[in-house]
């Protein structure tokens, strides 16, 4: 299993609350969450500085060496345990970098009301993706005893790979894997692209997300019915109970699919 941490050496690019991910790398802040502000210093996220840089090419011919502007920049930032400059990938003219710093400014205005809490945030594949994740205040309990949480994650790319996006999920988000789990099977999503936009959209985000509580109780609501439908079945066909239970949360646990 990759998970796709970005380190050097002993250090990790990432930072979570409570809870240690299941590859043991990066800070954990125990007993707490963290600021938008320790995400940045304690995740190695913060100062990268994240620019473009006109790209060229050189040709060689019989008449010597020519050398072509490309109409595209490459994306670099500073590496934020080296301090030296490095490529991160290819981008046109009209992208412009979102600093790590605005990801996470951008959720600290997103949830200002909520009560959501950061929670996980890291650098994955070296500097190219990173996440930051914010766990909603109100968990679900389901069945009366499986309690679900939700998370807004943020998800950047710093190579032009991807949009900046928004997904609301139950899964924590840790590693490369988890990322990816979300990006499948997510709740709701709402992105933007890289351009001038980008920072004046927190209102159109809001209002893309508003939906989330009441996806929560519709979710919790639906969850409970497939369980009473499930125990219902047990009744008449007598299989294994913990069998039953175990695969109607399974089922529960994928949310209501009406509002996917």
């Amino acid at each position: 299993m990759t998970h796709h941490i970005e380190t050097h050496g002993d250090l990790a690019a990432a930072v979570f609350a409570r809870q240690d991910a299941w590859h043991r790398l990066g800070t954990t802040v125990a007993g707490r969450a963290f600021t938008a502000e320790e995400a940045m210093r304690l995740g190695h996220l913060g100062g990268w500085n994240v620019h473009k840089v006109p790209l060229s090419a050189n040709v060689l011919d019989e008449d010597g060496v020519t050398t072509l502007d490309v109409p595209a920049f490459a994306t670099v930032r500073t590496n934020p345990f080296t301090q030296r400059p490095e490529a991160l990938g290819v981008v046109g003219s009209g992208y412009l970098p979102l600093q790590n710093e605005e990801h996470a400014e951008f959720l600290n205005l997103l949830a200002d009301e909520s009560g959501a809490i950061f929670d996980t945030a890291g650098s994955l594949r070296g500097g190219r993706q990173v996440f930051v994740t914010m766990r909603l205040p109100d968990s679900l309990v389901i069945g009366g005893t499986d309690r679900v949480d939700l998370s807004i994650a943020a998800l950047n790319s710093h190579d032009g790979s991807s949009a900046f996006r928004l997904v609301v999920t139950p899964v924590r988000v840790v590693c490369a894997n988890t990322q990816a789990a979300v990006l499948r099977d997510h709740v709701s999503s709402w992105s933007i692209r890289h351009t001038s936009n980008a920072k004046a959209a927190v209102q159109a985000a809001r209002d893309a997300l508003g939906l989330t509580f009441a996806y929560a109780e519709a979710f919790q609501a639906e969850a409970e019915r497939l369980l009473e439908q499930e125990e219902d079945r047990r009744a008449v066909l007598r299989p294994d109970p913990g069998h039953v239970r175990h695969d109607a949360r399974r089922r529960a646990a994928s949310g209501p699919s009406g509002l996917r």
